[in-house]
């Protein structure tokens, strides 16, 4: 158990071991996401590999890198340029290149800057739903992909 997260991270390797046990789930598909600081953990502990495919971090105020190198994760972030609470040079400019320094060479890294503050407008959610449940590239987004 990785010190960082304590308890929290054997929780949800055990809740997900059950899900997956249980119902019939594409286990090439496991994603893990979320906004502000449940980006930051999402994109932390998921961009680590383990049972998540993808992680989806919308607005994160910081990454805390795992263990990267045998990641085989594809990462959705976002962030709205006109955050006051996580403003994008300091957290998710930074962030992407901290990823690209980090993960493997193959990682698929999709980034989406809008012109929002800190929320997921709508138009960028559904982006993410897409190209989570495509494994398509975004069309008409501002991005960075890798591979």
């Amino acid at each position: 158990m990785n010190q960082r997260y304590g308890p929290d991270l054997l929780y949800l390797r055990s809740a997900l071991a059950t899900t997956l046990k249980h119902y019939n789930i594409n286990h090439s598909k496991v994603a893990l996401a979320g906004f502000s600081d449940g980006a930051t953990y999402a994109l932390s502990l998921g961009a680590s590999g383990g049972p998540f495919t993808y992680v989806i971090a919308f607005s994160p105020g910081g990454y805390v890198p795992l263990n990267t190198q045998a990641s085989k994760v594809k990462i959705f972030l976002s962030h709205g340029t006109k955050d006051p609470l996580f403003p994008i040079q300091y957290t998710s400019r930074p962030i992407l290149q901290q990823l690209q320094e980090t993960l493997p060479k193959s990682t698929e890294l999709q980034y989406v800057e809008h012109q929002g503050a800190h929320e997921v407008p709508a138009t960028v959610s559904k982006q993410a739903l897409e190209w989570f449940l495509e494994g398509a590239a975004i069309m008409g987004a501002t991005y960075s992909q890798r591979g």
